[in-house]
């Protein structure tokens, strides 16, 4: 007789899996114990990991955010020549004292916004360049390049630097404008305006209706901006008057008046030619033999005729 053994074992596991369902699976005791200790163990082990990694979270937290290793505690600026390092300093230094996203500080050196400290600086100051460099683990430098200043704007009592277009530089400060006086703006005479970095006086646009100007603004037409420099040359080449500085109503004006040291004015028209206006001014003081400082102004504008006062 032929023995199946395929359909024997298979009778027997099931004569197994029936006897373990009546009568129960024997557990030894000790085997028991050792898994739930084993079991205990590997909870003890997680909650010591999760801890620590916690612990280590918080560690990294306090040691790159918020505590001081990484806070900028020097501010190196490089290259300015007119600006006043002390006031753009304060202006970096209230910006550090911001936070990124509500945050994360703008003092700690790895997470400082760059773009916002760039703003802030372009809305005080038009440079030609502005490069911000990471020193760590505490030092922020700043390289900068001026744009030259060709003349002074003064109105509504504050005065501007400006470039060769018009365009408005920076405000400058009390300090700047009255170095060791405490007067208003005209009070007795116009301040002596200089550069003291190149020693050559800038001529100053002074403007007597108040307006709203900007930093980075051109304040007015670059051609009557040209020309009303530019007039300062002619004078000077054509005549032996000496300039102190230029008068304009408002912004919007196509004339302006020529102040000359000894305080007496030349008005001029922007829509004409500024060299016949005043060369017919100097001839007509030479022909009617007029000691102009005993005037206050000679009005050129008028094709055929001067007036004077």
């Amino acid at each position: 007789m032929i023995k199946d053994f395929k359909v024997a074992k298979h009778f027997k596991k099931h004569r197994l899996l029936d006897h373990s369902r009546r009568v129960g699976r024997y557990k030894n005791p000790l085997f028991a114990q050792r898994a739930d200790q084993i079991l205990k163990l590997r909870k003890v082990k997680k909650r010591i990991i999760i801890v620590a990694v916690i612990v280590a979270v918080c560690a990294l937290f306090y040691f790159f955010i918020i505590g001081p290793y990484f806070y900028i505690s020097k501010v190196s600026v490089e290259g300015i020549n007119t600006i006043k390092g002390q006031e753009l300093q304060k202006l970096v230094e209230e910006f550090l004292n911001t936070r990124r996203y509500l945050v994360l500080p703008n003092q700690n050196i790895l997470f400082m916004d760059t773009g916002r400290l760039r703003r802030e600086i372009g809305e005080n100051y038009v440079l030609d360049d502005l490069k911000i460099k990471r020193k760590l683990p505490n030092e922020l430098i700043l390289q900068i390049q001026e744009r030259a200043s060709d003349s002074i704007l003064s109105i509504g009592g504050n005065y501007y630097y400006l470039d060769s277009r018009g365009i408005i530089l920076r405000r400058l400060s009390e300090a700047e404008i009255y170095p060791g006086l405490s007067a208003g703006p005209f009070s007795g005479d116009l301040p002596e305006f200089k550069n003291i970095i190149d020693e050559r006086t800038l001529p100053l646009i002074y403007v007597l209706t108040p307006g709203d100007v900007q930093i980075g603004q051109q304040f007015m037409n670059f051609e009557c901006y040209d020309k009303i420099l530019g007039s300062q040359y002619i004078l000077t080449m054509n005549t032996p008057y000496t300039i102190k500085y230029f008068k304009i109503n408002d912004l919007n004006v196509r004339w302006f008046k020529l102040v000359t040291v000894d305080g007496w004015e030349i008005h001029l028209d922007l829509d004409k030619n500024l060299q016949t206006q005043i060369v017919k001014v100097y001839t007509f003081i030479k022909e009617e033999k007029l000691n102009p400082s005993d005037y206050q102004y000679f009005n050129a504008r008028y094709e055929d005729k001067i007036y004077y006062k």
